[in-house]
């Protein structure tokens, strides 16, 4: 059966503003308003088995139960943009608003390495088919590059 997720940017009730995430499977299997700014992406894991969403923060959640797995210690530098699990399953890969892309281990929540070569806003992260190499794009900064991914892993800043 098919899954559904849905987030918004904001919701105001009552000038009660919340920040809902749901994943969806023919009905509601759970909803949650961890997030206390805006949630800018959501990605599946290739099994299905984990949602990862990002703002300001990012969040893993068991899509079974929906209970939050980790929330990533994550030192803000911008807002996340973009999210994409690697082919594996084991490293999420987010865009940020700054153009920095960063690999983070999905079982530990540890931060493997940080990556420049946009100037601004990631807006695309995809793997090619094989899953050997990643792209990242940016409509404000006008680039497209093309990442090698055995390299990427052992490469970067940290």
């Amino acid at each position: 059966m098919a899954q559904f997720l849905s987030g918004v940017w904001r919701t105001s009730f009552r000038g009660i503003d919340k920040y809902p995430i749901a994943l969806v499977n023919g009905a509601s299997l759970f909803t949650s308003t961890a997030h206390k700014s805006l949630i800018n992406a959501v990605t599946f894991s290739p099994d299905s088995k984990i949602l990862a969403s990002g703002g300001k923060k990012l969040y893993l959640w068991d899509t079974s139960t929906g209970t939050q797995l980790r929330t990533v210690p994550r030192e803000l530098t911008a807002m996340i943009s973009n999210l994409i699990f690697s082919p594996d399953g084991n490293i999420l890969i987010t865009g940020n608003w700054d153009g920095i892309i960063e690999l983070w281990d999905v079982h530990s929540g540890g931060l493997l390495s940080t990556h420049t070569g946009h100037t601004w806003w990631i807006e695309v992260l995809k793997f090619s088919a094989n899953g050997r190499t990643l792209v990242s794009a940016s409509y404000w900064d006008g680039t497209i590059l093309i990442w090698d991914w055995e390299t990427l892993k052992k490469t970067g800043n940290r």
